[in-house]
């Protein structure tokens, strides 16, 4: 499954690294609000949800959902390209330090 990773925004808050948009070519579908999470070596994509309260408890309620296999594989895919672009500004960031500075 190709997926494009738009519209990455940082929020290193806790566990949540940033949101995006998932973009589908081929099915020319858009996911916005998704989020990005890193937790020890775990990663991990969720959709977007609504947070409610139930028995004092926050909980939260996805609006798209697959199942556990198509979930898995998705969740891989987008993981998947978040390392590969997050990777990428790494890289531009550390050539960047090596330039000399013009003044």
């Amino acid at each position: 499954m190709s997926i494009e990773i738009r519209d990455w925004k940082e929020i290193n808050k806790g566990a949540v690294v940033a949101s995006f948009t998932a973009y589908i070519p081929k099915w020319q579908l858009m996911i916005r609000d998704m989020t990005y999470f890193e937790k020890g070596d775990q990663s991990w994509v969720n959709f977007p949800n609504r947070k409610y309260e139930k028995d004092g408890e926050t909980r939260y309620y996805a609006f798209v959902m697959f199942e556990e296999e198509a979930r898995n594989r998705f969740n891989e895919a987008c993981l998947k390209e978040i390392h590969k672009k997050r990777e990428a500004v790494s890289v531009h960031s550390e050539q960047n330090l090596d330039e000399e500075i013009p003044f």
